[in-house]
């Protein structure tokens, strides 16, 4: 009886060997290695993979380290002052499992060992699993990310600036954000994707008492996404999409309800707002995307509103946040974003020369946050923020990024508070300083496998 083979394959080169042979070197057997189904593939390029020829079980471990150092000066720093600062970080360390059981039952997990995610009790990043048998719709259930917005659902290790527009910190999915819920997405006609999901937001629910004490209780949020991409070639797309999420807060009161480091994740000062008791909460994101061989041009724009009143009920200081970012991005040495249509977004850039490939980025983005606090002299905040950037992709594990950011948030420092204090009118709270424009530098060294 014939014995199973066994196929290898390490980056282009492919080994076969037969289980009953013998290797040999300097007189050592190397050992014996058996398959009891269909011939394992190895890949070895980016982490480590394992499949079956026929599709039926794969197993990767996967990660990525991402190195930071931030300089900067004005609205950045702490205590209100213009003096430079400048901090260093481990931005994210974190670790991937994931794999495929009978074809159609897959999982990922992925868990945060040092970084942003770890220090703030997040050591699960994903963790769900999918079912992909049927042929309408794919499954997930665990914690993943909500699909809304382009810029969101493209990875960490691909997006174009080193850190995701300011938007994704003043949206009510907080869309960077994973949480426990349930999923479900497909494709059509080679040109549409479709999404939903339902997550637990655990926020405590009031026990309708007036002083507003509350008790521990979960709610529902909901995000939808559709997109529409009739081109998506290797060197040519058009990307259109609008994602939308809602929840039902029911009254509580909300922490970091905005919450805003502008572009630069290791600021000593934020925008920060909460609200004593909120109701509904929506935003509503229409993405676009156009990529032509090297050059790619994409935005987003957002409107938020969210219903916020006092503890008692009797005053309303509803927020409204309406803006958006445009980026465009040119590599230089000629190759493409890889786009991945059924997923609605942007992929890694693959070098194609032993130089790697250069490629330069410019962000602009413009928000209007208004508080319509009662009486208020001024109860506006307009938000601008410039981006230039490069990112040299040394090769398919390495990339560095510099960028240099540039804020404004004209009106912060004239809202109806003393500087650098909170204040509470009509159930907004904010916390901000007396700065309103600030500068900075940061910088990026990432290795993927």
């Amino acid at each position: 009886m014939e014995k199973q083979r066994m196929r290898t394959v390490f980056g282009k080169k492919t080994l076969y060997a037969g289980v009953a042979s013998a290797m040999f070197a300097g007189g050592a057997t190397a050992g014996v290695v058996t398959s009891d189904g269909a011939d394992i593939v190895i890949k070895t390029q980016s982490g480590f993979e394992a499949a079956t020829t026929d599709g039926q079980f794969k197993f990767k471990v996967d990660g990525r380290l991402q190195l930071d150092f931030d300089s900067f000066d004005g609205i950045y720093n702490d205590g209100d002052t213009n003096a430079d600062a400048w901090d260093t970080e481990i931005r994210r360390a974190r670790v991937g499992f994931s794999g495929t059981a009978y074809q159609d039952w897959h999982y990922n997990v992925v868990v945060n060992l040092v970084g942003s995610g770890a220090a703030a009790g997040d050591l699960l990043d994903h963790a769900y699993i999918e079912y992909t048998g049927f042929d309408f719709a794919d499954i997930s259930i665990g914690r993943f990310k909500p699909p809304i917005g382009l810029e969101v659902l493209t990875s960490s290790k691909w997006i174009t600036t080193i850190e995701r527009s300011s938007m994704f910190e003043m949206t009510s999915a907080d869309g960077i954000a994973k949480r426990i819920g349930i999923g479900i997405n497909g494709n059509l006609a080679d040109q549409f994707t479709w999404a939903y999901s339902a997550f637990d937001s655990q926020f405590d629910e009031p026990d309708n008492t007036p002083t507003g004490a509350s008790t521990e209780g979960s709610i529902l949020e909901h995000t939808a996404r559709l997109t529409w991409s009739p081109i998506h070639e290797s060197d040519q797309v058009v990307h259109l999409g609008v994602a939308h999420a809602w929840r039902d807060l029911e009254g509580n009161a909300v922490t970091n309800l905005v919450d805003t480091e502008f572009g630069i994740h290791l600021a000593k000062d934020d925008f920060r707002t909460d609200g004593d008791a909120v109701f509904d909460d929506t935003t509503t994101i229409f993405e676009a995307a156009y990529l032509i061989g090297p050059f790619s041009l994409q935005g987003e724009f957002m409107d938020r509103e969210v219903d916020v009143r006092n503890v008692a009920g009797t005053v309303r200081s509803d927020l409204q946040i309406d803006g958006y970012y445009l980026q465009g991005a040119w590599t230089v040495t000629g190759e493409s974003r890889s786009y991945k249509w059924k997923d609605g977004k942007f992929d890694k850039i693959k070098p194609k020369g032993e130089h790697g490939a250069i490629e330069l980025v410019a962000k602009f983005e413009d928000y209007m946050v208004d508080f319509d606090i009662p009486a208020a002299a001024n109860d506006e905040v307009d938000i601008k923020i410039l981006t230039l950037g490069v990112n040299w992709y040394v090769n398919q594990a390495v990339k560095m990024s510099l960028n240099y950011v540039d804020a404004e948030a004209d009106g912060m420092s004239t809202l109806p508070a003393a500087a650098g204090t909170a204040y509470s009118v009509g159930g907004m709270t904010d916390i901000s300083g007396t700065e309103e424009d600030g500068k900075a530098v940061t910088a990026r060294i990432q290795y993927v496998f």
